[in-house]
C-alpha cells in the first residue's frame, strides 16, 4: 500500500472522494476507510489492519473527565460519595419514591443537634428536551429551583433560584452554570446573579493516563478594589509624573484585577493505570495566600471488592519561618464489599419476606392451631423451597446480595467504620431499607470521650 499524508486521518469528506493521487477515502459513522485507487474495490478490510489496499481506523469517541475526577478512587475510600458509603454521623432518614411521570420524589430528615432538619426534593425531566428541573424545601424554610437544560451535545446549561430566611424576609439570590464536556477539555462554571458576581471555574483535561485539572474560584467585587489599588499606585512614576493615563497604570489594573480577584483555588495532577491510581493537589482553600495545602492521595485495587486508599496532607506556609516543622497529617482506609448479614447466616431476603407473610394471618384463615399442616417448621420447609426462586428474582431486580466495609484511621488518632447493607427487600420487587451504620472512636481520648454513632436508613 502506498504511503498517505497523516493529514488524511483528520480530515472530513464526502463517500468516495478523491484525496490526493492513487488514495480515496471513505467515511463512515463508526470508521474511515483508505483504499489505493490501483485496486478502488477489493481489498479485504479488517479494523486498524491494511489487507491488500484498504486500511480502515475505527473512530473512537474521547471525553475529557472532569476535575473531581483527578483522585476520586482515594477520596471515595477515605471520605465516602454517593452509593459508595458516606460518613454519616448525623443520624439521618430518607424516603426515594418514584411517580408513573417520571417524577422523582425524596424526602429526608436529618437530625442537628437538638433539631431535626427536613429536607423535600422532587426532579423531573422533560421527555426528548434534555430538560432537567429540580425543586427542594428544607424546614428552615429555605427553598431552591433548578433548571438544567442541554444546549448542545456535550454542552449543558443551568439556572439556580434560592430563597433563605433573613428575618421576617426572604433573601432571594441566583446562579448561572455551563459545563462543557469535550474531547480535549471538561470545563464547569457558574456565576451568581449579583452587580460583582462570584465565578467558579473547574477544568479538566489530559491525556492518555496522565490528567490535569485546576479549580478556581474569583471574586470580580475583590478585582475591581485592587484594580483601583494598582492605579493608585501607578499614577507616579520615578520621576514624579502622572502614569494614569498611560500603558503602566493599564498593567496595574490588569494585574491588580487578576490577582486580587482570585480567591480559593487548587490545582491537580493525576496518574490513572490498570488498578493503581495517584493524584497530587496544591490549593488555597482559604483564599488568604497565606498558606497553601498540598495533599498526596493514592489508591489500589487490592481484589476483586476491595480497595485500599491513602492520602498526606501537610500545610505550606508562605510566610514566617520556614525552617519550622509542619505536621503532616495521615489518612489510610480500606473499603471491601462482603457477603450480607443476611447472606452470611444463610438466609435470603426472599425467605424473610416469604416466612413474614405466612406467619401474617390472613383474611378468611381459621383460628385452629393445626400444628401438622401451619406450623412453623411447615412454615419455614415452604419458605426454604422458595431459595432458589428467590435468587433469580433478586438478580432480576437488580439487588446486590453484598455489603459495603469501610474502616478508616488518620495520624490525630481517629477511626472510623462504616457498614452498610440492604437488609429487608420488599416482596416481588427491588424496594428495600437500605441500613448504614457509621462509628467514629478518638484513639487517643477512648476513655474520656465516649463514641459517636451515626444511623442512616434509607427507602431505596
Amino acid at each position: 500500500m502506498m504511503p498517505f499524508p497523516l493529514s488524511h486521518l483528520f480530515c472530513t469528506a464526502k463517500a468516495d472522494s478523491d484525496r490526493g493521487p492513487g488514495v480515496r477515502m471513505e467515511t463512515r459513522p463508526d470508521s474511515i476507510t483508505f483504499i489505493t485507487s490501483n485496486s478502488p474495490n477489493s481489498g479485504k478490510v479488517e479494523s486498524g489492519k491494511a489487507v491488500g489496499a484498504a486500511l480502515t481506523i475505527p473512530r473512537t469517541k474521547f471525553t475529557a473527565l472532569p476535575f473531581t475526577s483527578i483522585g476520586s478512587q482515594s477520596k471515595e475510600v477515605l471520605y465516602g460519595a454517593r452509593g459508595a458509603g458516606i460518613f454519616q454521623l448525623d443520624h439521618k432518614i430518607v424516603l426515594s419514591s418514584k411517580t408513573s411521570t417520571g417524577t422523582s420524589l425524596s424526602s429526608s430528615a436529618v437530625r442537628k443537634g437538638a433539631g431535626v432538619l427536613a429536607t423535600v426534593m422532587a426532579v423531573h425531566s422533560l421527555p426528548g428536551t434534555g430538560t432537567k428541573l429540580t425543586g427542594m424545601a428544607n424546614s428552615a424554610g429555605g427553598l431552591e429551583l433548578e433548571a438544567m437544560y442541554k444546549i448542545a451535545e456535550g454542552t449543558m446549561a443551568n439556572t439556580t433560584i434560592t430563597a433563605t430566611p433573613s428575618g421576617d424576609k426572604l433573601a432571594f439570590a441566583g446562579k448561572l452554570g455551563l459545563e462543557m464536556a469535550g474531547s480535549g477539555i471538561h470545563f464547569k462554571g457558574t456565576a451568581t446573579m449579583e452587580p460583582e458576581p462570584l465565578l467558579t471555574m473547574t477544568w479538566g483535561t489530559g491525556t492518555g493516563n496522565l490528567q490535569l485539572g485546576a479549580d478556581v474560584t474569583f471574586s470580580t467585587a475583590r478585582a475591581a478594589l485592587s484594580a483601583q489599588e494598582g492605579a493608585v499606585l501607578a499614577k507616579q512614576g520615578a520621576d514624579g509624573s502622572s502614569l494614569q493615563a498611560g500603558p503602566a497604570a493599564l498593567a496595574a489594573r490588569a494585574t491588580g484585577a487578576l490577582l486580587g480577584g482570585i480567591g480559593r483555588w487548587t490545582a491537580a495532577v493525576g496518574w490513572t493505570q490498570n488498578d493503581h491510581q495517584v493524584a497530587l493537589s496544591v490549593s488555597d482553600v482559604a483564599g488568604s495566600g497565606s498558606a497553601l495545602s498540598a495533599k498526596l492521595a493514592y489508591a489500589v485495587q487490592m481484589a476483586e471488592g476491595v480497595k485500599l486508599g491513602a492520602e498526606a496532607v501537610r500545610e505550606l506556609p508562605l510566610s514566617g519561618p520556614w525552617g519550622a516543622p509542619l505536621p503532616i497529617t495521615y489518612s489510610l482506609g480500606m473499603a471491601a464489599k462482603v457477603s450480607s448479614l443476611l447472606a452470611a447466616a444463610d438466609v435470603t431476603r426472599d425467605q424473610v419476606s416469604q416466612v413474614l407473610d405466612e406467619k401474617l394471618p390472613k383474611e378468611g384463615d381459621a383460628l385452629a392451631d393445626d400444628r401438622s399442616t401451619s406450623g412453623f417448621g411447615a412454615r419455614n420447609a415452604n419458605a426454604k423451597k422458595g431459595i432458589a426462586e428467590g435468587s433469580k428474582q433478586h438478580e432480576a431486580a437488580g439487588v446486590s446480595p453484598t455489603a459495603l466495609v469501610k474502616v478508616r484511621l488518620d495520624s490525630r488518632g481517629t477511626m472510623q467504620a462504616l457498614y452498610s447493607d440492604k437488609l429487608l427487600t420488599l416482596k416481588g420487587t427491588g424496594t428495600g431499607v437500605q441500613v448504614t451504620c457509621v462509628v467514629d472512636i478518638n484513639m487517643l481520648q477512648a476513655m474520656a470521650k465516649p463514641p459517636r454513632v451515626g444511623i442512616t436508613l434509607e427507602l431505596v
